[in-house]
């Protein structure tokens, strides 16, 4: 066992080694992404440069505004999850899917971090997210909720070329700067192991070997890069740097096949599939011919938690089999598969696109100020010693309303004409702009400035045209959503039990999409004696009426019906394959009176539009909606009730 324990640490080091290497040029292009996009545009050396020749450094952050457009879109154009039926007989499994969806994202606040996610690939062009279940306040049914990682936190087994990591081999999450205590709240079970480590840091030579283990783990005696002073001193705890390696193992499953029920069932051991087979044959023995049994290799996805060349756990990740894949969503501004040597530039997001050009546009302003700053004072020109005050003209020379005077019988002093400015700055004025516009894909169509005079819906279509040139960083979004939704949806049992669940969709709801009328015997309305249907030879079943209101049938909940529709949304493996497909549906306002625009139009031009349809896409408070949409129930009732009492007048004689 021992022995096993440490091929996994020498197999997790090997392969983040390996990641880390590869990703080392984008981890550098990816924190000067960053400080540029927060405003650090200058190298500390021209910094330094330009003081001490008394000059300012301009930082004019145009990246800035693009960002706050870009997530501004992002932000109004937010969607929720839906689940749209395979079939016609899901729908109703659709909708409650859907309810559940939108309350666990709700009560995660999972689209703000989706956002933030989103916000990071912009800037360096990728963010990670990760879903867990926190059973804090609940052991049985957690709360979902979400982790952002930071790029220099995940590192993708660097082969794997899909966009949703399903052709990864493993992916690592290393958290640095660990205390001794945060360590053993994470693994209670391991503490007096994890109270023998002084500090356990990666470094360089964690890779390359180092004189405390034969593994390549080196352990600091320095903790925090020797300071001191963040330590509390000497004696102060040590740092810990946590692993968290997820990667695909190859296990042995034995398959069990039956004929009968057209089925496959898998189990771990070969006694437990002998065992099944036995049971099947003792029951029936003609079905020892249709019940089979074959060994084959399954991928499962397992999770080793490694500090230092300690093993503190290694077993099946959390969500396994309900999710069979890593827990780590990846959004990516833009990602090539290319395969070229320098991985820095097959991940990149806005930033990196238009930094150069940024760059350029504060190094030339610079200059234009230090140009202009210059020109102002840009002297006299006079025979010597022709000033009446020549220490005045040197230090007021230059300033507004001064009176200067100079010698009798000397020539007059001229002021010398500064260069002004060249055509060739207005030209990379011009130049500047365009780049900026070509290079970042933000136009005056996506800034709806591109006329004075416009209807709102014109401005609103030009802004779509406008979103071509960055429809791509809304489309990976998409599929990042996507992927949480599938991943939500396959991990409900560990968010509701049945209880919840029908809490989260409501009474109302199951009240009318599982009401069924009260049936009793139907009777001979001469004999009063019980009608039997001629084609069941059964007693005949007709609904009743509810006392309270004759115009209406008396139902009742379908309890039964209820609990095996919920169980099977809460334990069906299979929902998301066959049953409903996860996408996104539009919740913003501005969309929604869009949608509330058109289907006035098509109103107007004759189609039947539901008045209720009208008022759910309208812009509306949510209560005054509610209050609209009563009326319009209420008033349909006594629609129906007026109908069905004149239908009943004119069937009776004595009326007529």
């Amino acid at each position: 066992m021992a022995e096993k324990e440490k091929d996994i640490v020498k197999q997790a080091y090997k392969d983040l080694k390996y990641a880390t290497e590869s990703k080392r040029d984008l981890l550098r292009c990816q924190t000067e992404d960053f400080e540029f996009s927060l405003g650090k545009q200058w190298d500390d050396s021209d910094m330094k440069e330009l003081e001490d020749i008394g000059v300012l450094a301009l930082t004019i952050n145009k990246i800035h505004p693009i960002m706050q457009l870009l997530l501004g879109i992002e932000s109004q154009n937010r969607t929720d999850y839906r689940a749209y039926p395979e079939g016609e007989e899901d729908s109703l499994t659709a909708d409650i899917v859907t309810l559940l969806l939108k309350n666990a994202m709700k009560r995660s606040d999972g689209n703000y971090k989706i956002s933030e996610e989103f916000e990071d690939g912009l800037m360096c062009g990728e963010g990670y997210l990760e879903p867990y279940i926190d059973n804090t306040w609940d052991l049985l049914n957690g709360q979902l909720k979400f982790k952002k990682w930071m790029n220099d936190e995940v590192y993708v087994d660097p082969d794997a070329r899909e966009y949703d990591l399903s052709d990864a081999r493993y992916v690592f999450k290393v958290v640095r700067g660990l205390t001794k205590d945060e360590v053993i709240d994470l693994f209670p079970d391991k503490e007096n192991i994890i109270k023998k480590i002084d500090s356990a840091r990666i470094t360089e030579n964690s890779f390359t070997g180092g004189e405390h283990d034969v593994l390549g783990v080196s352990v600091e005696k320095e903790g925090y890069q020797g300071d001191t002073s963040a330590q509390g001193g000497e004696d102060a705890e040590q740092g810990f740097d946590l692993i968290e390696y997820q990667y695909v193992k190859r296990v042995k499953r034995w398959v069990i096949f039956d004929k009968n029920l057209g089925a496959a069932k898998m189990v771990e051991t070969k006694e437990e599939a002998d065992e099944y087979i036995n049971n099947v044959i003792a029951l029936d023995p003609k079905n020892a011919m249709a019940v089979s049994k074959k060994q084959i290799n399954v991928p499962e996805i397992w999770n080793a938690s490694i500090i230092g060349n300690i093993e503190l756990s290694n077993e099946r990740l959390w969500c396994y089999p309900l999710w069979k894949s890593f827990t780590l969503f990846p959004y990516y501004a833009y990602k090539s598969t290319a395969n070229i040597k320098d991985t820095e530039y097959k991940i990149k997001g806005i930033t990196r696109v238009v930094k150069d050009l940024n760059r350029e546009l504060d190094k030339r302003r610079t200059q234009e100020l230090r140009h202009l700053g210059q020109s102002t004072n840009s002297g006299w020109l006079a025979e010597q010693d022709a000033w009446v005050d020549p220490e005045k003209v040197e230090q007021y020379g230059s300033s507004p309303g001064i009176n200067l005077e100079y010698k009798s019988g000397k020539q007059k002093p001229e002021r010398i004409v500064p260069t002004p400015l060249s055509q060739g700055h207005a030209q990379l004025v011009a130049e500047h702009t365009q780049d900026m516009k070509e290079a970042s894909g933000i136009n005056t169509d996506l800034l709806a400035m591109n006329e004075k005079q416009a209807s709102g819906r014109a401005i609103h279509l030009r802004q779509k045209q406008g979103l071509v040139m960055v429809q791509k960083l809304f489309d990976n979004l998409s599929r990042t959503k996507r992927q949480i939704g599938r991943f939500i949806l396959s991990v409900f049992p560990e968010i509701y039990d049945i209880d919840k669940a029908i809490k989260v969709v409501g009474d109302s709801f199951i009240v009318k999409n599982f009401s069924e009328p009260v049936m009793q015997p139907a009777r001979d309305p001469i004999t009063g004696q019980p009608v039997i249907d001629p084609s069941t030879g059964q007693p005949a079943q007709q609904p009743v009426l509810d006392p309270k209101n004759p115009n209406q049938l008396l139902t009742r909940v379908n309890e039964q019906k209820v609990a095996e529709t919920f169980n099977n949304i809460l334990n069906d493996s299979q929902l998301g394959v066959y049953e409903v497909a996860i996408a996104e549906s539009p919740t913003n306002e501005t969309i929604r009176l869009a949608n509330s625009l058109i289907l006035t139009e098509m109103q107007q031009s004759g189609i039947p539009v539901p008045p209720d349809l009208l008022v759910e896409n309208s812009p509306l408070p949510v209560e005054q909606k509610q209050r609209f949409l009563k009326s319009l129930q209420m008033a349909q009732q006594a629609a129906q009730q007026e109908q069905s009492a004149g239908n009943q007048r004119r069937g009776n004689p004595k009326e007529k």
